[in-house]
């Protein structure tokens, strides 16, 4: 009875693997993380997630915001796959490409000192 206990339990964790791993021998979709500053992702990163969706329809991404100085270290540390900060240094452990202008200016009344 013992034995025939754990055939039965055995059996079905090999069917419940085979079924977990289906998707992957059917080309499961990756998935990337994305992990971006507040600016990036309020400005930018919608309308190229939408681009890329439409080359890479299987693909996921779980995008993240966090502060610039967080993104080095999830990418560093391998926590992100990808990562757009405000960066104009170069880092030891990774790539940097540029990804696109950001135009910042200075709000002010029109009556201010300010020019």
């Amino acid at each position: 009875m013992v034995l025939a206990d754990y055939a039965r339990k055995s059996f079905e964790l090999l069917e419940q693997m085979h079924a977990d791993m289906l998707p992957f021998s059917a080309g499961m979709p990756g998935r990337i993380t994305l992990v971006a500053n507040t600016n990036a992702v309020n400005s930018f990163i919608a309308d190229d997630l939408a681009i890329f969706f439409k080359h890479h329809p299987s693909v996921r991404i779980a995008l993240e915001e966090k502060y610039s100085h967080d993104i080095l270290a999830a990418v560093t540390d391998r926590r992100a796959d990808v990562g757009i900060v405000a960066l104009q240094a170069n880092h030891k452990e990774l790539a940097l490409f540029p990804y696109c202008d950001d135009e910042l200016v200075v709000l002010a009344p029109r009556s201010s000192s300010i020019k």
